[in-house]
């Protein structure tokens, strides 16, 4: 622009000098995101699209929600903590990648080769430069250099068939070599954990009963490794979750707590199925006339 306009003699050769040298104050002007809730607003578009078409991209639209922002914060967090901690009890799968470390390799070097792999949630990726005892040296994405002592390793059972962990390890170099790429998390003001992104998936819906309105909702670990929202997408058996409705009907119908159900064997014939069906309680046993409270 100031080469143009000097050209063209709108300002003279010292203007454009001295506008040249001076520094850059502009900065990049857009919204920012208050809230992580990707699956929502995935919702609330295609929601949108169905009800007015492609205008929505451009008519400047303002959507409000029901969603909670400190109560979607918090499905967030327990969602994510809850598949993690079931992972890591299923045992460590191995690391993400790996490369062959050069030792003359700089710190640029390492940030190249974990530039491919994205963080998963609030997981970052991290390249192992060093191993010892009870310890490992990484090179996490944003981080720098960092340390992962062995409270944060000691998990990492090698996982095993059908959902088994083999034994506990005696020593990082058990869990990781040098070269291997893996994903880390810190924890709240301590010391780095050695992770992994979970196989498992599971979603987070709140609905206040008053009058239905979805005030936090979560479809899946990371919405960017996987868009699938398994909170209104997924199919799936309703499991216990038919019992509140069950036991609602049976209290307006005059049942009370102390109210006797006789819990005994039955047994139910159909030409349909390839057997009978014998319906049973999760401890294979019949426990007789027992109150609606137990």
């Amino acid at each position: 622009v100031l080469r143009r306009l000097l050209e063209k003699g709108t300002i003279s050769q010292a203007e454009h000098d001295v506008a040249a040298s001076t520094p850059v104050q502009s900065q990049l002007h857009g919204p920012s995101v208050a809230l992580d809730a990707p699956f929502v607003a995935e919702m609330v578009r295609t929601d949108l699209l169905a009800r007015m078409g492609p205008s929505i991209y451009t008519a400047g639209y303002k959507v409000v929600t029901t969603v909670d922002s400190r109560l979607q914060g918090a499905a967030v967090r327990a969602l994510r903590l809850a598949l993690l901690e079931y992972d890591l009890r299923h045992g460590y799968r191995g690391a993400a990648g790996h490369i062959d470390l050069n030792p003359s390799a700089s710190e640029a070097d390492w940030d190249a080769a974990i530039s491919v792999y994205p963080d998963r949630g609030t997981l970052i990726p991290a390249l192992v430069t060093g191993v010892e005892g009870r310890s490992v040296r990484a090179f996490a994405r944003g981080q720098g250099n960092i340390s992962i002592p062995w409270t944060g390793l000691e998990w990492a059972r090698p996982a095993a068939a059908v959902g088994g962990v083999g034994k506990a390890p005696e020593s990082a170099g058990k869990i990781l070599s040098v070269g291997d790429i893996i994903y880390v998390a810190q924890e709240v003001a301590g010391p780095w954990r050695l992770m992994q992104v979970p196989d498992a998936e599971g979603a987070f819906v709140a609905v206040d009963p008053q009058d239905g309105a979805v005030t936090a909702l979560s479809g899946g670990f990371d919405y960017y490794a996987s868009n699938y929202n398994r909170a209104v997408q997924a199919k799936r058996q309703p499991g216990s979750s038919f019992k509140p409705f069950l036991y609602s009907a049976a209290l307006e119908k005059g049942f009370t707590p102390a109210t006797l159900i006789n819990d005994a064997p039955l047994v139910f014939n159909d030409a349909s199925l390839e057997a009978t069906w014998r319906p049973q309680n999760s401890s294979r046993e019949f426990y007789g006339p027992t109150r609606l409270r137990e």
